[in-house]
């Protein structure tokens, strides 16, 4: 059994928790490669926050050898009323990608049900802390349409080709897929049963390449699950860092714009990074426009699946603004002042923003939660029951005052949980810190 149960303090019975959207009691996930291509340095982990004021039900099924289907195993586990559980997985579940292009492999998917809505995180690290922790979305999330951009991979390291991927993962039953990449596109039938391969598309790196644009359809709901092996830090020495996310489907898909108010107004800090994809729903969609201002300041710039890094001059926050009404997915590629590493998030807009208690893991000693609020959350916020202060500066987003603020967590022994409450009030916030030699983790807790 590869399973620790980590018993940890969730104040449980003080407050709460609000049941948001990206809470769930069904699960797939899969664990993207990191840098090297020997699995051996990973380890692979699930972690389930259990928020609720009653022990939950937890169900994992898996396979424990490579190319072995008569070796599922299915396990069975309670998680007591506010604690934490971790489950490790065989380290070949790190799959070792040789090919680009739209490639199936043996099932690596790992399948999750739980009793009651948990929280749930995928976790793959290598020995020196290179890696990435990402929130599991469940089965209530999956959608027919996802557009995303993600950075191009770094070249070679120890000689290993770096890929940005995409896997697809179905939710109930077989799915038709059609993907576009650049000038690729393909499809696909890519199916639901466990015991059946799993289906990914993989972006080699190339000299002079493009920052790839992921378009993906089908005709049922499915999830996926991206990653960058190896995310380019800028820095001299060619360093980089894994980072693995799952995006969520578009809103309006099919449409390039909509005839009505869609208020997909995305708010955000501009500390850990000031680069941000955005890509439209659909690869014709090349006139979509949005504006990035702080309320004093603004900027205009396409939508057309690129990296676009925001000017110095706009300070440390922003709001991300469509111009005319046209759907966009933005995506965060965060890193750490001062100490580099890389993450990939997505960016909520307000309409996602959470209530009540959110619960939320750290996996580093020192942590920082980057929080925005609107201004009745900004008087009633408890970080661990502690008061969070927040600065006098704001950004007013169609008449209501968002409000930004910094909090420092110290975990005694990490991985931990905490807490964080607003009620009455809506906030957002994402988690970040910095493992071994400088590699981040970042990732947002819920949202709606």
């Amino acid at each position: 059994m590869l399973a620790r149960l980590l018993l940890v303090s969730l104040f449980v019975g003080s407050a709460s928790a609000a049941v948001a959207d990206t809470q769930g009691t069904e699960y797939r996930v899969v664990f993207p490669r990191n840098l090297e291509l020997s699995s051996t340095n990973c380890n692979l982990s699930i972690t389930v926050i259990n928020p609720n004021n009653a022990d939950v039900t937890l169900m994992i099924t898996y396979y424990k050898s490579l190319y072995d289907y008569s070796s599922q195993q299915n396990e069975r586990f309670t998680v007591p009323a506010g604690d934490m559980f971790t489950q490790f997985f065989p380290k070949f579940d790190a799959w070792e990608y040789t090919n680009g292009g739209f490639q199936q492999q043996f099932d690596t998917r790992i399948v999750i049900t739980t009793s009651q809505p948990v929280n749930l995180y995928a976790n793959n690290y290598q020995k020196d802390g290179f890696g990435d922790s990402f929130l599991v979305l469940p089965y209530t999330l999956a959608g027919t349409a996802y557009s995303f951009t993600l950075p191009a991979p770094s070249p070679l390291q120890n000689g290993v080709i770096q890929y940005a991927i995409a896997y697809i993962i179905p939710t109930r039953a077989d799915v038709n897929v059609e993907i576009t990449v650049g000038n690729w596109n393909e499809k696909r039938v890519v199916p639901f049963k466990i015991g059946s391969n799993v289906h990914y598309f993989a972006v080699p790196y190339s000299i002079n390449m493009k920052d790839p644009s992921f378009y993906i359809t089908g005709d049922k709901d499915f999830l996926v699950v991206a990653a960058v092996s190896c995310l380019p830090l800028g820095s001299a020495d060619g360093k980089c860092d894994y980072a693995a996310f799952m995006p969520t489907p578009v809103v309006l898909p099919g449409v390039c714009s909509s005839e009505t108010a869609t208020n997909d107004n995305h708010p955000s800090d501009l500390t850990t990074s000031r680069k941000f994809s955005m890509t439209p729903n659909m690869p014709e969609c090349s006139s979509n426009v949005v504006n990035i201002y702080t309320g004093e300041w603004s900027d205009e710039e396409l939508v057309k699946g690129a990296i676009y890094t925001v000017d110095n001059v706009i300070g440390d926050r922003a709001v991300f603004a469509l111009a005319d009404n046209s759907p966009f997915s933005p995506i965060r590629i965060g890193g750490l002042p001062g100490s580099g590493g890389a993450f990939l998030t997505g960016l909520p807009a307000t309409t996602q923003f959470v209530t009540g208690t959110t619960y939320f893991m750290t996996r580093t000693e020192k942590t920082t939660l980057y929080i925005i609020t609107d201004a009745v959350a900004s008087l009633t916020m408890r970080l661990d029951g502690q008061v969070v202060n927040f600065s006098p500066e704001i950004i007013k987003i169609q008449g209501v005052q968002y409000h930004f603020t910094t909090a420092q967590v110290t975990s005694v022994n990490p991985p931990s949980v905490h807490k964080l409450d607003a009620s009455p009030g809506k906030y957002i916030f994402y988690v970040t810190g910095t493992q071994r030699d400088g590699h981040a983790y970042g990732y947002y807790p819920a949202f709606n």
